[in-house]
């Protein structure tokens, strides 16, 4: 629910600041004359500068528009005129800030942000290769889920657990957790974290031989329910 109201916000807004582009197009050719005889001939710094403000405030400035051209008031009044040129030199100033100001913030906001999740269908390099031998292979080993679950091994010993999703997940923000036992539930401090899952495609963990031999469960845990979306009991053959 929460994430279909925030979709229908994202498309709302979209649509929103497309419809102010179209808006401030034609204020830039004709509305802002009309609104104040002062804007005629002036510079690309100060189109540059009013046009955030024209984009997000398009419909007053729409409603004004058709005010002043029905003879109301404009921006100025004849006994109180706006000193164009003194406005103009601000907007030059400020135009320069931002033009310091904007890549300053971007690179500060670039150095800072969260770690990016690896997005479903990417080959990452930190995927390991396949271990040779194929000890235990279930298809759709989680209930819901188009996922192959295998165990590798080798003759050194190793041991693999293997997810290969057939499509991309419906689930978001998947996380596959070891449990020793029947994996009802996730408690803090009580299961191993091996990682991400995501689909298309295959994601291998390395997993303790000795757990795998007494037997345990492979937990799909979700981020974003923070509960167990699924859980599978696995044993190494003997």
């Amino acid at each position: 629910m929460f994430v279909s109201i925030v979709t229908i916000s994202v498309y709302g807004a979209c649509a929103y600041l497309a419809l102010g582009a179209v808006a401030t197009l034609a204020l830039h050719a004709r509305g802002l004359r009309i609104l104040d005889h002062a804007t005629a001939g002036a510079p690309i710094s100060f189109r540059v500068l009013v046009t955030p403000g024209l984009i997000a405030l398009w419909p007053i400035m729409l409603c004004k528009w058709r005010k002043a051209a029905r003879g109301g008031d404009g921006a100025g009044r004849p006994d109180a005129p706006i000193p164009a040129l003194r406005l103009r030199q601000i907007h030059g100033i400020a135009i320069r800030l931002l033009a310091l100001l904007i890549p300053v913030a971007v690179g500060a906001a670039v150095m800072v942000r969260a770690p990016v999740a690896v997005i479903g269908g990417a080959n990452p390099l930190t995927d390991a290769p396949p271990l040779r031998d194929v000890a235990l292979e279930r298809s759709h080993a989680f209930e819901g889920f188009p996922i192959v679950l295998r165990v590798r091994t080798d003759d050194l010993g190793s041991w693999q657990v293997e997810l290969d999703a057939e499509r991309e997940l419906d689930t978001p923000a998947l996380g596959l957790y070891w449990l020793d036992g029947p994996g009802e539930s996730i408690v803090p401090g009580t299961g191993v974290y091996l990682g991400n899952v995501w689909g298309p495609g295959a994601r291998r963990f390395a997993v303790d031989g000795e757990r795998l031999s007494k037997g345990g469960s492979l937990v799909l845990y979700s981020f974003a329910d923070a509960e167990v979306v699924a859980r599978a009991s696995v044993k190494a053959p003997s």
